[in-house]
Protein backbone atom coordinates (compact mmCIF):
# COMPACT_ATOMS: atom_id res chain seq x y z
CA UNK A 1 0.00 0.00 0.00
CA UNK A 2 2.79 2.53 0.74
CA UNK A 3 4.08 1.94 -2.09
CA UNK A 4 0.82 2.77 -4.48
CA UNK A 5 0.78 5.23 -2.60
CA UNK A 6 4.59 6.63 -3.45
CA UNK A 7 3.30 5.78 -6.93
CA UNK A 8 0.87 8.35 -6.71
CA UNK A 9 2.23 11.05 -4.82
CA UNK A 10 4.42 10.88 -7.68
CA UNK A 11 2.07 11.19 -10.67
CA UNK A 12 0.83 14.12 -8.80
CA UNK A 13 4.02 15.87 -8.72
CA UNK A 14 4.72 15.16 -12.42
CA UNK A 15 1.59 16.01 -13.55
CA UNK A 16 1.47 19.36 -11.34
CA UNK A 17 5.01 20.02 -12.76
CA UNK A 18 3.89 19.67 -16.43
CA UNK A 19 1.41 22.05 -16.31
CA UNK A 20 3.41 24.41 -14.27
CA UNK A 21 5.77 24.41 -17.24
CA UNK A 22 3.16 25.40 -19.52
CA UNK A 23 2.88 28.99 -17.77
CA UNK A 24 7.12 29.26 -18.18
CA UNK A 25 9.26 31.31 -20.36
CA UNK A 26 11.34 28.40 -22.22
CA UNK A 27 14.95 28.60 -23.80
CA UNK A 28 14.32 29.26 -27.55
CA UNK A 29 10.80 31.15 -27.10
CA UNK A 30 10.37 33.56 -29.04
CA UNK A 31 8.60 36.87 -27.48
CA UNK A 32 7.45 40.36 -27.06
CA UNK A 33 8.26 42.07 -24.02
CA UNK A 34 5.79 45.20 -22.98
CA UNK A 35 6.85 47.67 -20.88
CA UNK A 36 5.13 48.36 -16.98
CA UNK A 37 5.57 52.13 -17.40
CA UNK A 38 4.85 52.61 -21.36
CA UNK A 39 2.82 51.21 -23.54
CA UNK A 40 5.90 50.27 -25.63
CA UNK A 41 7.32 46.98 -26.54
CA UNK A 42 11.27 46.33 -26.97
CA UNK A 43 12.16 46.68 -30.57
CA UNK A 44 14.74 47.43 -32.70
CA UNK A 45 13.52 49.52 -35.52
CA UNK A 46 15.54 50.28 -38.90
CA UNK A 47 17.50 52.75 -37.47
CA UNK A 48 21.39 53.42 -36.01
CA UNK A 49 22.72 55.58 -33.40
CA UNK A 50 23.71 59.20 -34.63
CA UNK A 51 26.05 59.33 -31.93
CA UNK A 52 27.88 56.93 -29.13
CA UNK A 53 28.54 53.66 -30.50
CA UNK A 54 26.54 54.11 -33.56
CA UNK A 55 25.10 50.69 -33.58
CA UNK A 56 21.68 49.80 -34.41
CA UNK A 57 19.40 51.40 -31.79
CA UNK A 58 16.71 49.69 -29.72
CA UNK A 59 13.47 51.48 -28.69
CA UNK A 60 9.66 51.23 -27.15
CA UNK A 61 8.02 50.81 -29.91
CA UNK A 62 4.23 51.44 -29.42
CA UNK A 63 2.85 49.52 -32.75
CA UNK A 64 2.35 46.33 -30.98
CA UNK A 65 2.59 44.81 -34.66
CA UNK A 66 6.32 45.63 -34.99
CA UNK A 67 8.41 42.89 -37.00
CA UNK A 68 11.05 44.04 -35.25
CA UNK A 69 9.97 43.45 -31.22
CA UNK A 70 10.53 39.34 -31.66
CA UNK A 71 12.94 38.30 -29.27
CA UNK A 72 14.38 34.23 -29.03
CA UNK A 73 15.49 33.85 -25.54
CA UNK A 74 18.65 31.59 -25.59
CA UNK A 75 21.45 30.72 -22.98
CA UNK A 76 24.28 33.17 -22.69
CA UNK A 77 27.40 32.41 -24.38
CA UNK A 78 29.12 29.86 -22.08
CA UNK A 79 26.23 28.34 -20.57
CA UNK A 80 24.08 26.49 -23.31
CA UNK A 81 20.53 26.69 -22.64
CA UNK A 82 18.59 23.32 -24.45
CA UNK A 83 15.32 24.53 -26.04
CA UNK A 84 12.46 24.24 -23.86
CA UNK A 85 14.20 24.58 -21.10
CA UNK A 86 12.77 26.67 -18.11
CA UNK A 87 14.80 30.02 -17.81
CA UNK A 88 15.62 30.31 -14.15
CA UNK A 89 14.77 33.49 -12.12
CA UNK A 90 18.52 34.90 -11.63
CA UNK A 91 19.53 32.68 -15.26
CA UNK A 92 22.02 34.63 -17.38
CA UNK A 93 20.63 34.81 -20.71
CA UNK A 94 20.86 36.44 -24.47
CA UNK A 95 17.85 38.05 -26.43
CA UNK A 96 18.63 37.52 -30.17
CA UNK A 97 16.34 39.72 -31.97
CA UNK A 98 14.67 37.68 -35.06
CA UNK A 99 14.82 40.29 -37.39
CA UNK A 100 18.21 40.87 -37.65
CA UNK A 101 20.55 38.11 -35.88
CA UNK A 102 21.68 40.86 -33.55
CA UNK A 103 21.60 39.99 -29.73
CA UNK A 104 20.44 43.17 -27.20
CA UNK A 105 23.20 44.67 -26.15
CA UNK A 106 24.88 47.51 -23.64
CA UNK A 107 28.05 48.94 -22.81
CA UNK A 108 29.63 52.56 -21.64
CA UNK A 109 28.49 54.53 -24.01
CA UNK A 110 26.28 57.52 -23.13
CA UNK A 111 22.30 57.11 -24.21
CA UNK A 112 21.63 60.21 -26.27
CA UNK A 113 18.47 61.01 -24.16
CA UNK A 114 18.59 60.33 -20.97
CA UNK A 115 22.43 60.08 -20.59
CA UNK A 116 22.29 56.63 -19.18
CA UNK A 117 24.01 53.59 -20.88
CA UNK A 118 22.91 53.07 -24.52
CA UNK A 119 21.21 49.75 -25.04
CA UNK A 120 21.56 48.32 -28.90
CA UNK A 121 21.82 45.02 -30.87
CA UNK A 122 25.09 43.64 -31.34
CA UNK A 123 26.67 40.65 -33.34
CA UNK A 124 25.95 38.40 -36.21
CA UNK A 125 24.27 35.43 -36.36
CA UNK A 126 23.36 35.39 -32.82
CA UNK A 127 27.00 35.71 -32.27
CA UNK A 128 28.36 38.87 -30.10
CA UNK A 129 30.48 39.25 -26.96
CA UNK A 130 30.04 39.81 -22.85
CA UNK A 131 27.96 42.93 -23.42
CA UNK A 132 25.17 40.66 -24.62
CA UNK A 133 24.80 39.06 -21.04
CA UNK A 134 21.38 39.71 -19.11
CA UNK A 135 20.20 38.37 -15.86
CA UNK A 136 16.79 37.78 -14.90
CA UNK A 137 15.85 39.61 -12.37
CA UNK A 138 12.13 37.90 -10.45
CA UNK A 139 11.00 36.16 -7.19
CA UNK A 140 9.95 32.89 -7.82
CA UNK A 141 11.72 29.49 -9.13
CA UNK A 142 11.11 30.21 -12.83
CA UNK A 143 10.68 32.89 -14.98
CA UNK A 144 6.63 32.83 -15.79
CA UNK A 145 4.97 34.44 -19.24
CA UNK A 146 3.25 37.78 -18.37
CA UNK A 147 5.00 38.15 -15.34
CA UNK A 148 7.12 41.26 -14.32
CA UNK A 149 10.89 41.26 -14.58
CA UNK A 150 13.70 42.99 -14.64
CA UNK A 151 16.64 42.36 -16.93
CA UNK A 152 19.71 43.29 -15.21
CA UNK A 153 23.07 43.68 -17.41
CA UNK A 154 25.90 41.65 -16.38
CA UNK A 155 28.62 44.10 -17.33
CA UNK A 156 27.79 47.18 -16.61
CA UNK A 157 25.66 46.40 -13.72
CA UNK A 158 21.98 48.41 -15.05
CA UNK A 159 19.13 47.67 -15.74
CA UNK A 160 17.61 47.50 -19.11
CA UNK A 161 14.80 50.91 -18.44
CA UNK A 162 12.21 52.41 -20.77
CA UNK A 163 13.48 55.92 -19.83
CA UNK A 164 10.26 57.84 -21.02
CA UNK A 165 12.19 60.43 -23.27
CA UNK A 166 10.76 59.91 -26.98
CA UNK A 167 12.29 60.17 -30.28
CA UNK A 168 11.46 62.65 -32.75
CA UNK A 169 13.28 61.27 -35.46
CA UNK A 170 10.30 60.61 -38.41
CA UNK A 171 11.67 57.11 -38.56
CA UNK A 172 11.32 56.18 -34.79
CA UNK A 173 8.73 58.89 -34.17
CA UNK A 174 6.79 58.67 -30.79
CA UNK A 175 9.45 55.69 -30.05
CA UNK A 176 10.89 55.53 -26.35
CA UNK A 177 14.26 55.29 -25.12
CA UNK A 178 15.64 52.48 -24.22
CA UNK A 179 18.60 52.64 -21.56
CA UNK A 180 20.94 51.13 -18.81
CA UNK A 181 19.78 52.73 -15.52
CA UNK A 182 20.91 52.27 -11.73
CA UNK A 183 17.08 52.82 -10.83
CA UNK A 184 14.52 49.41 -10.23
CA UNK A 185 11.15 50.53 -10.65
CA UNK A 186 7.95 49.90 -13.38
CA UNK A 187 9.85 51.90 -16.16
CA UNK A 188 12.68 48.56 -15.39
CA UNK A 189 9.95 46.32 -15.35
CA UNK A 190 8.48 44.36 -18.24
CA UNK A 191 6.16 41.50 -19.28
CA UNK A 192 5.96 38.93 -22.15
CA UNK A 193 2.85 40.33 -24.07
CA UNK A 194 2.73 37.99 -26.75
CA UNK A 195 5.20 34.79 -27.47
CA UNK A 196 5.41 31.28 -28.89
CA UNK A 197 6.61 29.33 -25.73
CA UNK A 198 8.60 26.25 -26.84
CA UNK A 199 8.53 22.78 -25.62
CA UNK A 200 11.28 20.26 -25.95
CA UNK A 201 11.02 18.65 -29.51
CA UNK A 202 9.08 21.38 -30.75
CA UNK A 203 10.56 22.48 -34.24
CA UNK A 204 13.30 25.58 -34.53
CA UNK A 205 11.36 29.01 -35.11
CA UNK A 206 12.86 30.30 -38.24
CA UNK A 207 14.73 33.85 -38.49
CA UNK A 208 13.36 36.39 -41.03
CA UNK A 209 16.91 38.74 -41.37
CA UNK A 210 15.82 41.95 -42.82
CA UNK A 211 18.53 44.30 -44.21
CA UNK A 212 20.53 46.83 -42.44
CA UNK A 213 20.26 50.36 -42.79
CA UNK A 214 21.94 53.50 -41.37
CA UNK A 215 18.87 55.77 -40.20
CA UNK A 216 20.28 58.21 -37.97
CA UNK A 217 17.46 58.73 -34.97
CA UNK A 218 20.16 61.31 -32.94
CA UNK A 219 17.92 64.08 -33.01
CA UNK A 220 15.04 63.85 -30.20
CA UNK A 221 12.65 66.14 -28.31
CA UNK A 222 12.47 65.83 -23.93
CA UNK A 223 9.83 64.18 -22.65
Amino acid sequence: MDLLIWIGLFWITALHRTEAADSEVTCGSAIKLLNSRYDVRLSSPDATYGSGSGQRTVTGNPNQLESGANWQVKGNATSFCPRGRSVSCGQVIRLENLGTGKNLHSHNYRSPLSGGLEVSIYGQDGVGDTGDHWQVMCNTEFWLQEQKVMFRHVDTKTYLEATGHEYSDPHVERHVEIAGTLTTGPRSMWRTAEGVFIKPGDPPIPAAHQPKSTLNSSHVDPP
